[in-house]
């Protein structure tokens, strides 16, 4: 089930202040940078922005030579893998996940590395980038968003 958010605006900031929304991928180390779900941009003071932060996810990819693969629906505890087709790179489900809590995506071909991309909404959730050839991502994600306030943010950044 969908959830239904409202970010309402009660600071004092007159700066004009960008807010960020974004979730931390638990399944890997602390150095890995938080990707910018929502940017909320121009709230006022007592102004509100409502969003929804769906219960489904999305796979896809791209490669090292720009291509990027056609979305999958994903849930936790279900693997995908890049492999090389007839057509070219591939993604498509792979049967289960190591560890039921996560999605993974495994780059299974043979030269070039992978940017493993789970999306929300339509909008870039979170990223593991250079998946080398036979290496995997994994991706697993706490019931919890962060909201911060910064300046200059890109959204899918």
């Amino acid at each position: 089930m969908d959830i239904q958010l409202n970010f309402i605006n009660r600071s004092n900031d007159a700066n004009n202040s960008e807010i960020v929304i974004f979730s931390k991928n638990t399944s890997t180390g602390y150095s890995e940078v938080a990707v910018a779900w929502l940017v909320i941009q121009n709230c006022g003071q007592n102004e509100s922005h409502p969003f929804v932060y769906p219960e489904t996810s999305q796979v896809g990819s791209s490669d090292s030579w720009g291509n990027y693969s056609a979305r999958l629906d994903a849930e936790p505890g279900q693997a995908f893998a890049v492999t090389m087709t007839s057509s070219g790179d591939t993604l498509a489900a792979a049967g289960e996940a190591n560890y039921p809590t996560e999605i993974q995506i495994a780059n299974n071909l043979e030269k070039g590395a992978i940017n493993a991309l789970i999306f929300k909404d339509g909008k870039l959730f979170a990223s593991k980038t250079s998946v080398a050839p036979q290496q995997m991502a994994a991706f697993e994600f706490k019931p919890t968003i962060s909201i911060c306030v910064a300046s200059e943010v890109v959204q899918g950044q």
